[in-house]
């Protein structure tokens, strides 16, 4: 039996798998979001933001370094989060100590590797 050669253009996000005989285009499982992004220009894809032309832009205005990274760093903190907005509000915990105060005998039970981690 002949075999034929066929070429097909598989879309981003879609992988190829053969079902009962019939090859089929499947969505593929989504990456973490810090696989998918790892640079600048992952991020702006992320948000539909063209890289090249922001870049372009803002070093046309003759921003300082710092600003720039700061920027650019507002868009990829942005993809990170996913669409997730940090709501400021009295009641919300944002951060809490951590830390656990030994008496001298407690201190004194610990062995070594534990005195180790003592500040």
């Amino acid at each position: 039996m002949k075999s034929k050669k066929l070429e097909i253009e598989i879309p981003e996000g879609k992988t190829a798998v053969w079902r009962n005989g019939i090859l089929t285009l499947i969505d593929e499982p989504e990456k973490d979001v810090r696989k998918r992004i790892k640079t600048f220009e992952d991020a702006c894809r992320e948000i539909g933001i063209d890289a090249e032309a922001w870049n372009r832009d803002k070093i046309s205005l003759g921003l300082e370094p710092d600003v720039l990274a700061f920027l650019k760093l507002r868009i990829i903190v942005k993809a990170l989060n996913e669409g997730w907005e940090p709501q400021f509000t009295e009641d919300e915990c944002r951060y809490y100590p951590w830390f656990i105060l030994y008496t001298r005998e407690e201190y004194n039970k610990l062995d070594e590797e534990e005195k180790s981690r003592v500040v």
